[in-house]
């Protein structure tokens, strides 16, 4: 990325006449090079350092450069702790476990109806609420001591017949 600021390092050379003329800004010269601290500059600054947090705006410093503003903000809104930062969190991560409780069993629409009653539960319009009975599998989503507590439970029976002879 050109910044207007930079010079081919062959510029002040004695034994360059040709590229004391063009004073180092001839960037089509099949000799032009760019110093290496020039180079580290410039990969420096297409890194974001800092985010802002998508709820509150607090700018913050980001515990690994992201390579896009965008990203700098979702790493920035992840390490911010304000409460609808914090909130966030924790809904990303009731969501998580329940795809990781429920991947197998559930159809994609059964799994977000199970997202929704969990956001229902802990917004408190909800005091619990169960899901599914499929399969044999049940899910039930309830606020115990302030918690959202996620319940997948699996009921299997098997039945084996054995035929007796007749005679």
């Amino acid at each position: 990325m050109y910044q207007g600021n930079e010079q081919c390092i062959h510029t002040f050379e004695i034994s360059r006449p040709q590229c004391r003329a063009c004073t180092g800004q001839e960037r089509s010269c099949p000799t032009y090079a760019v110093s290496q601290k020039e180079k580290q500059v410039e990969e420096k600054t297409s890194l974001f350092e800092y985010g802002a947090c998508q709820f509150c705006g607090q700018a913050i410093f980001l515990q690994k450069p992201a390579d896009t503003p965008e990203q700098a903000n979702a790493l920035a809104t992840r390490q911010c702790d304000c409460k609808a930062a914090q909130a966030a969190r924790y809904a990303d991560e009731e969501k998580k476990i329940i795809s990781e409780l429920f991947a197998d069993d559930a159809l994609p629409e059964v799994v977000d109806l199970m997202m929704t009653v969990a956001e229902l539960t802990r917004g408190g319009k909800l005091e619990s609420g169960s899901v599914l009975k499929l399969d044999g599998v049940t899910a039930k989503v309830k606020m115990k001591d302030g918690v959202v507590s996620i319940l997948r439970t699996q009921k299997s029976e098997h039945q084996r017949s054995l035929g007796v002879p007749a005679t």
